[in-house]
């Protein structure tokens, strides 16, 4: 039995099945091989494809994954979080200037960018201020 499906798909899955395996977690990793072929091949789990964004805001996406592997739509999902990590704090607050350190300073010029919380906004200077050095 060979299950046809884009290669990225079928590395990622085979990658997550056998790491759950070596983490002890032995119901979720090669155990679900056989029954993923088959759904595979009886046409119960898509062989390729990309999931679709069905709502999406600047901290959240919701994703119908037309079938996919679990394991494969997990790590994009991964990937995809990171992304937005990027633009917004823990509670999806959109972040565009922040500050962290130590009670050391040094003056610095005090960097923004206008924003609209989706990507990264080109930066001019606007003062000189007193900055934290980093610890």
């Amino acid at each position: 039995m060979v299950a046809q499906t884009l290669e990225d798909i079928a590395r990622d899955t085979a990658a997550i099945l056998l790491d759950g395996d070596l983490l002890g977690h032995t119901t979720h990793g090669l155990a679900l091989l056989a029954p993923y072929l088959a759904e595979v091949e009886k046409g119960a789990m898509a062989r390729d494809g990309e999931p679709a964004i069905v709502h999406c805001t600047p901290a959240t996406q919701t994703w119908d994954g037309n079938r996919l592997p679990g394991p494969w739509l997990a790590l994009r999902a991964l990937d995809a979080a990171t992304q937005t990590a990027v633009y917004t704090d823990a509670v999806g607050q959109v972040v565009e200037m922040g500050k962290h350190g130590t009670s050391k300073t040094t003056g610095t010029a005090s960097m923004s960018g206008g924003g609209d919380g989706q990507n990264p906004q080109p930066q001019t200077q606007d003062d000189n201020t007193t900055d934290y050095e980093s610890d």
